[in-house]
């Protein structure tokens, strides 16, 4: 791997070792354009592992380096109470969980979400 340390510099470095602009890897990838531009801009700083792992795939390197011990841990663990769960609470928490990580893309405020003072009736 060159000098870049993040996702964002080891996509830059490789599609510029492959000869790919982002048009052409957005096709290959089947990760839509503006996604790819705004991560090679900086204008989104982390993507879903569901546009990284075709990225990765593409230009030829794993995802293993930008994965901690201690989250691979946590998604363990998530992965074991997301298996136990019924089918429409596990529907409700990946709608949750996608509208968390658009909110971290974009740097915007999370959404409330259930228990929270949003939430709950000012009448008490």
């Amino acid at each position: 791997m060159g000098n870049g340390d993040s996702f964002r510099d080891r996509m830059i470095e490789a599609m510029t070792r492959l000869g790919i602009n982002p048009a052409e890897l957005a096709r290959r990838s089947g990760v839509k354009k503006g996604i790819i531009y705004d991560l090679i801009s900086g204008k989104q700083m982390t993507t879903a592992a569901e546009n990284a792992r075709p990225i990765a795939r593409e230009l030829g390197f794993s995802l293993d380096t930008y994965v901690p011990a201690e989250r691979s841990a946590v998604a363990e663990e998530l992965g074991l109470i997301f298996s136990g769960l019924p089918e429409e609470y596990r529907d409700l928490l990946m709608s949750q969980a996608r509208a968390l990580q658009r909110a971290a893309e974009t740097r915007e405020p999370p959404p409330a979400g259930p228990g929270s003072t949003d939430d709950q009736d000012p009448q008490g």
